[in-house]
């Protein structure tokens, strides 16, 4: 009999054991960030910009889409929408936002159709930098592309800018009528940006230095 509650002891101090090591190697928030990540609309502005019906969206507090243009359907009224885009000189169309989940790209025309953001509370923003490419034009400012994908639903083009001062990231935007400078896309949080923009950053000093 002693020698049974031996064994059934060992037993119960192996398992103690594992579920210890498993706690933590696995705490409760690696589990919560393994799950797929819920991006909403929290709030969304109809505006015109140069003659034309526009929307300005913000997802989980964090993200912002600006000058999303509305194209409405006279009979129906159903709308679709256009992200931003970049024209280049040879006239190539360049999208700068893509929203890559349909369940999200849904949720963002039933927002702006009914001018109104959803109610369900959202959570916090997770990214990951899915492409460097340098730039082969070495006269240019502009030395990289880099793509950013957000809660695996919105994918961003950013450009690697070179300056006096250092290399910075421009997120997507145009040059106005004016001059002036339009944002396209933002980052509310600094600290969210700047972590952003600081792990690009690294990214791309390795693709530097991985070249031969």
């Amino acid at each position: 009999m002693c020698k049974q509650n031996i064994k059934m002891n060992k037993k119960i101090l192996k398992l103690l054991c594992f579920l210890l090591l498993s706690a933590i190697c696995h705490p409760p928030s690696a589990f919560l960030f393994a799950a797929e990540p819920v991006t909403k609309v929290t709030a969304v502005v109809l505006t015109t910009v140069e003659g034309r019906e526009t929307a300005a969206v913000t997802l989980n507090d964090h993200l912002v889409i600006r000058e999303i243009k509305i194209n409405r359907e006279h009979r129906s009224g159903i709308i679709t929408l256009v992200y931003p885009e970049y024209i280049s000189k040879q006239e190539r169309v360049i999208p700068q936002v893509v929203v890559e989940s349909q369940k999200l790209g849904e949720e963002i025309r039933k927002a702006v159709a009914e001018q109104k953001p959803g109610t369900e509370k959202p959570v916090d923003i997770v990214y990951k930098i899915v492409k460097i490419s340098k730039y082969r034009d070495k006269n240019s400012q502009v030395k990289a592309f880099s793509s950013i994908i957000f809660n695996n639903a919105v994918r961003v083009e950013a450009r690697i800018m070179d300056s006096a001062s250092g290399l910075w990231i421009a997120w997507p935007g145009r040059k106005a009528k004016d001059g002036a400078w339009v944002k396209q896309f933002d980052l509310v949080s600094q600290p969210l940006k700047q972590a952003i923009e600081k792990a690009i950053l690294a990214k791309y000093t390795v693709v530097q230095s991985e070249e031969p």
